[in-house]
């Protein structure tokens, strides 16, 4: 779908703003047209309910006619988490190395965002039905640190048009090349 305005490429962060231990959304750039719109925090950020939506907020004042989200590790929960909880809002979703299948909250997960109970009750694997008939293309690209959570979540989707790039030597890091391949092949499926 061609549009007279840039598609809007929301970037969600997936570590501290300080910390570059996995690279940072804010580095990467991008040759298309696209303008790429990275959602900043002044903090850290795990993806719950009440982060999605002040994420949200961020985002409203910014959406343009087709509007993409892209997510890596924690982010690329709370991006597929908003695609779902917005229907509509966003034309796709580009997750790269996220944590889709652990069902019992990690120890490094902080307490502030998630309790044991409110990890269980966020699971997107209850949410795989949903992807089923959401309107929107969906790119998952399984890499080093979450390969077989991607695989596993993936599993459970049946869906016809998802895309799926499981390649476990892509580094965890927003700079080993997922993001030109994901987001190359997410606007190839939207016709961009």
């Amino acid at each position: 779908m061609r549009t007279t305005e840039p598609t809007q490429v929301f970037l969600l962060p997936a570590t501290h703003p300080d910390d570059p231990t996995f690279g940072n959304e804010r580095d990467l750039r991008w040759e298309g047209p696209e303008e790429l719109h990275p959602v900043e925090f002044e903090r850290l950020v795990w993806y719950n309910p009440e982060v999605r939506r002040e994420c949200f907020k961020k985002m409203l004042p910014h959406l343009k006619a087709q509007n993409l989200l892209v997510g890596f590790s924690k982010s690329g929960l709370g991006a597929l988490h908003l695609f779902l909880d917005h229907p509509g809002t966003f034309a796709g979703c580009l997750v790269f190395d996220a944590p889709l299948a652990i069902v019992e909250k990690p120890d490094w997960i902080a307490t502030e965002f998630f309790s044991v109970q409110d990890w269980k009750d966020d699971l997107l694997m209850d949410r795989e039905q949903e992807l089923v008939g959401h309107p929107g293309s969906i790119v998952l690209m399984g890499g080093a640190n979450f390969h077989a959570q991607h695989r596993e979540f993936c599993a459970g989707v049946q869906r016809a048009d998802l895309v799926v790039h499981d390649d476990p030597s892509l580094v965890h890091h927003w700079s080993s090349g997922w993001f030109e391949l994901g987001l190359s092949t997410l606007l190839k499926n939207l016709g961009s």
